[in-house]
């Protein structure tokens, strides 16, 4: 069998197409993976360059390292559990909250901080004076926070609503 010139330029292009497609057909979704791995680099290297000149500049300036040292003096350094049941207490006796059993735990590690939880279950006094005690809780001290709470009307109580209440309170401090 002899092929003419014009048979053997046809098969050589249609061999041609056919190994350009089935390369294409096998190749596209490594292309595609290719394109995301390209995106994320990019991402990735961008990040690192950003870093970099946090890390350049802090070498520079100290300017992190400064900002840290002042939120740290912010922060009580080593009260103890007694410094911060006298603490809660006499907020609650300013407001004429009374405060029947209250356990601490002990306290856990955050970070370079410390959590001191105490668990108070027998607590009374009026709805506006419940009220008050809670928001200057809140409001007071940054390092006091109420994460637990459960407030039930005392039955039977005349007149004026009062309230039994009983709730969990992390402080937070650190130690030098």
């Amino acid at each position: 069998m002899k092929l003419t010139p014009r048979e053997s330029m046809l098969a050589l292009t249609t061999l041609a197409v056919v190994l350009y497609g089935g390369g294409l057909l096998f190749a596209w979704p490594r292309i595609d993976n290719w394109k995301r791995l390209s995106r994320e680099q990019a991402q990735v290297e961008a990040q690192i360059n950003k870093e970099v000149a946090i890390i350049k500049e802090e070498r520079l300036t100290g300017r992190w390292g400064k900002e840290l040292a002042e939120l740290k003096k912010g922060m009580p350094a080593q009260k103890g559990n007694v410094d911060w049941l006298r603490i809660i207490n006499d907020m609650a006796r300013s407001h004429s909250v009374t405060i029947g059993k209250q356990t601490p735990e002990e306290p856990k590690q955050v970070g370079e901080l410390y959590e001191l939880s105490i668990v108070y279950s027998e607590v009374q006094g009026t709805h506006s004076d419940m009220v008050h005690f809670l928001f200057d809780m809140q409001a007071g001290a940054a390092m006091i926070d109420v994460r637990e709470l459960l407030v039930k009307p005392i039955p039977g109580s005349m007149g004026v609503m009062r309230e039994r209440a009983s709730m969990r309170i992390y402080c937070a401090y650190i130690k030098e």
